[in-house]
């Protein structure tokens, strides 16, 4: 039997933690990414000490395998980051241009660089519905070489963190 699970429903398995602390509502005076402002703005609060609490191993729908980790903050937010191995940098840039296409909004847009600065893909941060309850994750997407990354959070500070600290 082979384990297939869609990235984006993992993050929901997230926000249904039972200790005492509880991911913010977005639903609470605007969703998380609308009421920080910037990316920028969104990383440089305080800090945020992440906890890896389960990862694995699947495929997508579209038979691309992928490895994910669930992450649980120091203050209770769940952030999910998951790689698919694409295969090629062609197919990771579909990727990439067929999630953002499901954004909401898309809150940026840039050229992915190394520590060089050169160019090595694309970087996307963008909104996306969680179900039809008007609920909303934000995501951090970008492609590099063969992969494609994304990390998710119902806030976005948390994943601009996440990504800040682990992927810089």
């Amino acid at each position: 039997m082979q384990l297939r699970i869609s990235p984006f429903i993992v993050v929901l398995l997230m926000g249904c933690n039972s200790g005492g602390a509880s991911a913010p509502n977005p639903n609470q005076q605007g969703s998380p990414a609308e009421s920080i402002g910037s990316p920028q703005q969104a990383a440089s609060r305080e800090p945020v000490e992440f906890e890896d609490v389960q990862g694995g191993r699947g495929k997508t729908e579209d038979g691309i395998p992928f490895s994910y980790h669930l992450y649980k903050s120091s203050d209770g937010v769940g952030v999910t980051t998951t790689v698919e191995d694409c295969g090629s940098s062609v197919r990771a840039s579909r990727e990439l241009q067929k999630k953002s296409k499901r954004a909401v909004k898309i809150i940026e847009r840039r050229p992915k660089l190394d520590d060089k600065g050169k160019r090595v893909g694309e970087r996307v941060v963008a909104m996306f519905a969680t179900d039809g309850s008007g609920k909303t994750n934000v995501a951090v997407l970008w492609t590099e070489g063969l992969q494609f990354h994304y990390i998710e959070s119902s806030s976005l500070r948390h994943a601009l963190r996440f990504e800040e600290k682990f992927y810089r």
